[in-house]
C-alpha cells in the first residue's frame, strides 16, 4: 500500500474517532474544546494526532476482526475448492505475485484492502461510540444504545462482505495469474 493511501485511511479512522471523543473531550476533559479546535494555529498538530488515533483505531481493529478474518476466508476458500487455510504467508506472497505480473490487480488489490480497513475501523469507532453516548450524562440512553447495536452490526456485516469479496478478488485473480505464467512457460 502506497503511503498517501495509509495517511488517507488512517486519517479517515482518526477523524470518525471525533464522533464519540469529541463528546467525550468536551464533558470529561476538556471544557474549552471548541475554543481548542477553532485556533488554527493547532491543526497540523490536530491533525497528526487523529492520524495516530487513526492508526490506533485500525491495529485495535485488526486485533478484533482476525478470528473473524480467518473464518471468513477459509469460508471463502471452500466455496472456491481451495485449500490454502491457514498459510502464513500467504497474502504476502499473494500481494509480490501480483505487483510482478499483474500490476494494475496490485493496484485494484490495494484499494480494496483500503476499502476493508476503513470498514474494519468503523467497527472499532461505532463501539465506542456505543460506549462513550451510553455514558455520557446528557444522553437519552433508550436511543444512544439501540443506535450504537445497530451501527456496530451494520459496520461489522459490511466488513465483513468486503473482505469476503476482496479476498475472493484476490484467489481468482491469483489464479488467473498462475494460469498465464504457466501459458508462457510452454505448458499447457
Amino acid at each position: 500500500m502506497a503511503i498517501p493511501g495509509l495517511l488517507i485511511e488512517y486519517l479517515i479512522s482518526g477523524i470518525l474517532t471525533l464522533i464519540w471523543l469529541y463528546p467525550l473531550a468536551i464533558t470529561c476533559l476538556l471544557q474549552d474544546t471548541t475554543r481548542f479546535l477553532a485556533n488554527s494555529s493547532y491543526l497540523p498538530l490536530f491533525i497528526a494526532c487523529l492520524y495516530v488515533i487513526g492508526m490506533i483505531i485500525d491495529y485495535i481493529a485488526w486485533l478484533i476482526t482476525k478470528p473473524f478474518k480467518n473464518r471468513l476466508r477459509h469460508h471463502v476458500e471452500k466455496r472456491y475448492a481451495l485449500e490454502l487455510w491457514p498459510n502464513p504467508g500467504r497474502s504476502h506472497i499473494r500481494a509480490a505475485k501480483f505487483a510482478m505480473y499483474a500490476p494494475e490487480i496490485a493496484k485494484e488489490s490495494a484499494m480494496r484492502a483500503s476499502r476493508d480497513r476503513i470498514a474494519r475501523g468503523m467497527i472499532v469507532n461505532s463501539i465506542m461510540a456505543t460506549i462513550v453516548y451510553s455514558l455520557l450524562p446528557d444522553t437519552k440512553l433508550h436511543l444512544a444504545l439501540p443506535i450504537g447495536v445497530i451501527s456496530i452490526i451494520i459496520s461489522s456485516l459490511l466488513w465483513g462482505a468486503f473482505e469476503k469479496v476482496s479476498y475472493g478478488f484476490e484467489l481468482r485473480a491469483e489464479q488467473a495469474i498462475d494460469e498465464k505464467i504457466e501459458k508462457e512457460k510452454g505448458n499447457p
